[in-house]
């Protein structure tokens, strides 16, 4: 969500990733909506005064005149789609919520948050043997040239040589 929320006020225009905004693609708007209407959710986020303002006055290689929009921000609040057309996923996501503000499961013995194992923790092999094939054309890498940790990623590709497998 916090890419996502980012993606079309600062990645889109200030770092040229602009193939396409996530405004552009229907499911994504949508979904990102979906994620930001969670309660708790939207009062968190201030695209405008917070994300953009540092965005927009930290990276003056980016922005030298260190100007910050003041317009065409989108709107999160705006309706969604997602219940209508992933009603088995709307159920799952209600009791999702329901759950968040009295899950005691995620919290340490001081009240501090804890991280679970993650369930994702099969990596891409030549093989095959992990469940995930290195194939041209499966995975797509998309990232900002111009920023600090995606440049990290782009080396990191090339060092270990899987420029042909992750376009």
């Amino acid at each position: 969500f916090v890419t996502h929320v980012r993606f079309d006020t600062v990645y889109y225009t200030l770092f040229k990733c602009n193939m396409r905004r996530i405004a552009d693609y229907d499911h994504l708007s949508h979904y990102l909506r979906d994620l930001y209407q969670w309660p708790g959710i939207g009062p968190t986020v201030h695209l405008q005064h917070q994300i953009a303002k540092h965005y927009y006055t930290s990276f003056d290689s980016a922005n030298p005149k260190l100007i910050i929009p003041k317009a065409g921000y989108p709107n999160l609040g705006a309706f969604h789609n997602r219940a209508a057309k992933f009603p088995m996923i709307s159920e799952a996501q209600d009791v999702h919520k329901q759950g968040i503000a009295g899950n005691d499961a995620v919290k340490g013995t001081k009240g501090e948050f804890v991280r679970g194992a993650s369930n994702f923790r099969n990596i891409i092999t030549a093989d095959g043997s992990s469940g995930y094939k290195a194939e041209a054309g499966r995975y797509h890498l998309i990232i900002s040239n111009n920023c600090p940790w995606c440049h990290r990623v782009q080396l990191t590709r090339h060092i270990l040589g899987l420029q042909d497998v992750i376009g």
